[in-house]
């Protein structure tokens, strides 16, 4: 039994380097997105950044436009 067991798994040892070989491909495209990946994040965080700021920009615009207008209603005694 353990002799059967042996030459099996010798024989898969054999196909090892086969199996590995034709993973080669994959393992190096895997390297290289990890490689890019500091850049991808780090221009996702920038574009992410910039539209947050567009987005404070614009709800600051529209703060001050209301309270323009609230101050319109008062001052014509819209509100009371």
């Amino acid at each position: 039994m353990i002799s059967l067991i042996t030459l099996y798994l010798q024989t898969q040892l054999m196909k090892l380097p086969k199996i590995l070989l034709a993973k080669t491909p994959t393992i190096k495209n895997t390297g290289q997105m990890l490689e890019l990946m500091p850049r991808a994040i780090s221009s996702l965080d920038a574009h992410i950044d910039n539209g947050l700021q567009r987005l404070k920009s614009c709800a600051s615009r529209l703060y001050h436009q209301l309270l323009s207008v609230l101050a319109w209603h008062v001052v014509f005694g819209i509100i009371q």
